[in-house]
């Protein structure tokens, strides 16, 4: 066997197991939801590429420059975009990371309306100080919604009244209302607005500690839809609390 033999055997096998190595990389990437760091593997072999292709246009004095040469350029630019748009996007956040991604979400919605599925709200911060600098806390209350409705447990003790009316008094348009009954509270979280004329929803799940799960869809995805109706039905059925206990909650936050 010679070398140019050896070479037309080699060289499609090559191509053949990197085509399978990236194939196995890509279906890492998607079976995993946990966010990582594989799809650098697909910039890099985009570099290599783009290197070869420069390579080879300036070694032979650019007569390698012919269709061939466009298609692979135009190829190696498409996986860059692909990596770029599709490969980065995953859905499980750090706490840390979930502020910029809900915010994210708040900040493109029309203003109109914004529902907020809670407990007992304590991931605004426990107290007024630890609010005050909240990321998510601070960006809603400057977003300035027309109306924010707020599906929350009954508070227990003065440290959540508190919380409450310091919402109550920070923010305009809040209507409060508790889970009725307690099992309503279905332990779903995340936000409903309006965006661009349709209902945009972001609803965030605890995989484990300080680990979240958050899905943006739409009501035209039936999931969306679903989650849609749930809120419907579970605010139809919450208590209203009266003016007087909503004011009490504002005078011990004004203290």
């Amino acid at each position: 066997m010679t070398i140019d033999d050896a070479n037309q055997f080699l060289n499609p096998l090559a191509f053949v197991t990197l085509g399978t190595v990236l194939g196995a990389i890509l279906n890492k990437i998607f079976a995993s939801l946990d966010k990582n760091r594989l799809y650098w593997f697909f910039y890099g072999f985009s570099i290599l590429c783009g290197c070869f292709l420069a390579y080879s246009a300036v070694a032979t004095s650019y007569a390698a420059i012919n269709g061939t040469w466009y298609f692979t350029l135009i190829c190696n630019l498409a996986l860059v975009a692909i990596t770029r748009f599709y490969l980065k996007k995953k859905n499980i956040y750090k706490t840390s990371e979930l502020d910029n991604v809900i915010n994210d979400f708040t900040g493109k919605a029309d203003k109109d309306y914004i529902n907020l599925l809670c407990g007992d709200i304590n991931f605004f911060g426990d107290g007024p100080n630890e609010m005050d600098k909240h990321a998510q806390y601070t960006y809603l209350r400057t977003a300035r919604f027309k109306e924010i409705n707020i599906l929350c447990f009954p508070p227990k003790n003065n440290s959540e009244r508190i919380r409450y009316g310091k919402i109550l008094a920070d923010m305009q348009g809040v209507k409060m209302r508790y889970y009725q009954p307690n099992e309503a509270n279905l332990s779903l979280r995340g936000r409903i607005t309006r965006y661009q004329g349709g209902d945009r929803l972001l609803m965030y799940f605890k995989i484990s500690k300080q680990t979240y799960q958050a899905i943006e869809t739409d009501t035209a995805n039936s999931n969306g839809a679903l989650y849609k109706n749930i809120w419907n039905l579970i605010w139809d059925l919450a208590k209203v609390p009266d003016q007087a206990e909503l004011q009490q909650f504002m005078d011990l936050a004004k203290k």
